[in-house]
């Protein structure tokens, strides 16, 4: 969602302060995201295909990524401005945003492993037992 902001406030142009606060929302759209595909992928998909589905959603992501630059770029030259693409890009980012709500709740099992499985019982630091 914060890409999406970021995309309207480039595309309407607005001051220098409101655009430095684009590019910090932006920044933090972008970190996030790769980071939530996995979050996401082990609460609603489990572990047993964690590696398979996670793979995949990041390659999308990654080829997302990839074609990103070349299209803006088309855009650009051909309708001579970033705008048309910002705007598309802000509604997407906010689309996107406003879908994420409508996630429905992942279960505290996943498949038919329960999350308690896969998190080690004992700590990985010996010192944390002293805590």
């Amino acid at each position: 969602m914060g890409f999406g902001l970021a995309a309207c406030v480039t595309a309407l142009g607005l001051s220098w302060p409101v655009f430095a606060a684009a590019a910090v929302l932006m920044g933090l759209g972008f970190g996030a995201e790769s980071d939530l595909i996995g979050y996401l992928a082990s609460r609603y998909f489990g572990y047993r295909h964690f590696g398979v589905i996670y793979g995949s959603l990041l390659s999308i992501f990654i080829l997302g990524v990839a074609a990103g630059p070349l299209l803006y770029g088309v855009v650009r030259d051909i309708g001579g401005s970033y705008r048309p693409i910002l705007t598309v890009s802000a509604t997407l980012g906010v689309g996107a945003g406003l879908l994420m709500l409508l996630l429905p709740r992942f279960s505290h099992t996943t498949g038919s492993q329960s999350l308690s499985e896969h998190v080690p019982v004992e700590p990985v630091l010996p010192m944390v037992r002293s805590l």
